[in-house]
This record gives structure tokens, sequence and C-alpha cells, in this order.
């Protein structure tokens, strides 16, 4: 049995990497370890980075960014193995942390030169990155997998689906700056002529609250900033037609809520980010956009599409979320991300075996 660090900790209950290393004999060593304990570097076969590129302001950039390359260098000098998930495109604004891009950018690729696996949570992954990026990671071209994010249908109860006029949206999760919560509120105020709701739910500072509230004009926006327990995510689901995600394309490649929405039986409107087109295209509603203004045109588009959909025919929704769950249940299974994983290792096995 092999031990394994996983950084930051895994402590999820749907982390699908970690069962499949667990169904591949991996033990993970859940504690701490020091840059300089080399003693318990030496006790590890495989280290698993995650955001691992991400450097803020609220530290001294230049030391991390040089300790994240000493630490890298030293693992590798132990002779042990790293696999690097790539999550974003670049860092995004979160609890009012500035990242540094560069930086971060520099790490990224830095990263992906040391590790001995590189995980794409999306078949589109690299397409996401500049035509520049995109030719320096060919240079490493083997060392990328697709070991696809797993589903959240086996954690909760089965949605209901009860029928009401209008379009029912749904924002869920902190309103974070790269889920553009002001730009969707602004759209939301050129639609109060039509029967469309939007309601944020999840909890955020008191500034953030204040803001929001300031911006919207429209009677049909509504406010519930309380952390939603995973207990509630079903029922609360089945009051909405579907969940509302215009992303930052700079910065977001993949996302859990999405397939969190969609595997309970949900479909999604969202900026097409990479987790998107992993899925056939006629069970969401996605849109691209080159600057704010266009964020926003387009944006206001799609959600009228999606409500002239629901007046058409008043099951749209129910009939989208199934097929959504279904197609993530087949291709996002534990089962598909086992084999995936075994997939990567033993290639890099029959490798150094040759």
């Amino acid at each position: 049995m092999k031990n394994v660090y996983y950084l930051p900790d895994y402590k999820t209950n749907n982390n699908g990497l970690v069962d499949a290393l667990k169904v591949c004999d991996f033990k993970f060593i859940d504690e701490q370890i020091s840059l300089y304990n080399i003693k318990k570097i030496m006790k590890i076969d495989l280290f698993i980075l995650n955001w691992y590129e991400n450097i803020y302001y609220n530290e001294n950039i230049i030391i991390s960014y040089i300790k994240k390359q000493i630490y890298l260098n030293l693992i590798k000098l132990c002779r042990k193995e790293i696999i690097f998930v790539i999550h974003n495109r670049q860092p995004h604004i979160k609890n009012l942390e500035i990242p540094n891009i560069y930086l971060s950018h520099k790490l990224l690729k830095y990263t992906i030169k040391k590790a001995d696996y590189v995980v794409m949570l999306s078949n589109h992954t690299l397409d996401s990155f500049s035509k520049k990026d995109q030719k320096y990671f060919h240079k490493y071209g083997n060392k990328f997998f697709y070991i696809p994010h797993r589903d959240f249908h086996h954690l909760y109860k089965e949605v209901k689906n009860t029928k009401w006029s209008g379009l029912r949206m749904l924002f869920l999760g902190s309103p974070e700056v790269y889920k553009n919560p002001e730009i969707l509120l602004k759209v939301m105020n050129d639609l109060t002529d039509k029967n469309i709701s939007l309601t944020f739910e999840g909890s955020c500072d008191s500034n953030t609250k204040k803001r929001l509230k300031t911006i919207t004009n429209n009677e049909k926006v509504f406010f519930n900033f309380n952390f939603v327990k995973d207990e509630d995510l079903s029922e609360l689901f089945s009051n909405y037609d579907l969940c509302i995600y215009p992303f930052s394309l700079d910065c977001c490649i993949n996302s859990s809520s999405v397939l969190l929405s969609l595997s309970l039986h949900k479909t999604v409107i969202s900026s097409n980010i990479s987790t998107l087109r992993d899925i056939p295209s006629n069970l969401y509603y996605s849109y691209t956009y080159n600057n704010n203004n266009e964020h926003e045109e387009q944006l206001k588009k799609i959600i009228i599409n999606a409500y002239e959909d629901k007046l058409k025919n008043p099951e749209v929704f129910i009939h989208k979320g199934d097929l959504c769950a279904a197609y993530l249940r087949k291709n996002n299974n534990q089962r598909v991300i086992n084999e995936n994983m075994k997939h990567m290792l033993e290639t890099k096995q029959k490798k150094k075996d040759k």
C-alpha cells in the first residue's frame, strides 16, 4: 500500500479522485507536512496538488512563489510522484482576496513541468487557455489525463417536480465576484415586465449583502443570505426551474455547483465554461462574451430564451433536468473515475517499465 498526501486536505463527502486512489490501494496521510520535514516527505509516495498555483496578495507573493517552487523540487529530489489537478484558468477573487495573476500563471506552468500527472476535470480544459499556453502544454501532453468530477446524485434525496407559472431561477452559493452577481442583478432590472424571479441562496459578508440589495429594483429578486445545509438542498431545488451561474470566463473552467445542479435534475443557465462543454448542448443554456456590456446582453438574451421555452412547454425544464441527471450518472460516476485513474497510473507505469 502506497501513501498519498492530498493538498489541501480532502475533507469532503464527494471526492472522486480520493475514492479512486483508495480503490487503487493508496492510503491517505491525514496530517500537515512541513516544507522542511524531509523525513515525513520520504514516507509519502504520491502528492496530489489542488489550486497549488494560486498566489494571493494577502501574503508575501515573492516568498510564496519561491517556497512553492522549492517544495516542488524537494518532492522530486526525494523521487516522489505528483498529481496536479487543474481547476481554474487563473485564480479568482474570493473572500475579497486578490490574486497575483502573473506569478500564479508562472507557477501553473512550472507545476505542470514538475508534475508526473496533470488531471483535467473536463475534456475541454486546455481549450480554455490561450494558444500560447496550449503550445506550452503540448510539450507535456503525455502527462495530461481526463478524470471527470464525480456527480452528486448519490448524496441527496430525489427532487420533487412541482409546477408554477413563470420562470423561477436559483443562484446557489456565496455571491463571489467571479460569479458576477452584480451583472445578473442589472439584467434582472431590465426584466421587471416578465414573470421571471431570481433567488439568491448562500452566505456572504455584510458589505456584499448591502451592495447587492442596493443594485436591484426588481421585486421578483429575493435574497436569503444563509448557508444551505446538504440535507436541505433537495427541498430547496424543488422550488425552482433551473439554476443560474454567470461565471467569469477569465478564470473559470470547472464548476461543482453546475454539476450539483444537474445531478439534482435542474438544468442551468451559465457562461460556457468547460464543465458544460462536456455535456450535450441541448441540455442547458449557455453563452459567451468578450466584455461586461456584452455579458449583460448575452445573459439577458439567454434568460429570455429560457423563459420563452417555459411558456411554450411548461414541463420543458423537468425533461431537461431528468436528461442532465441521467447523463451525469452515466458519465461522471465513480466507476468511470476509477477506470480513468487506473488507466492514468498504468500508463505511467508502462513507460517506467520500458
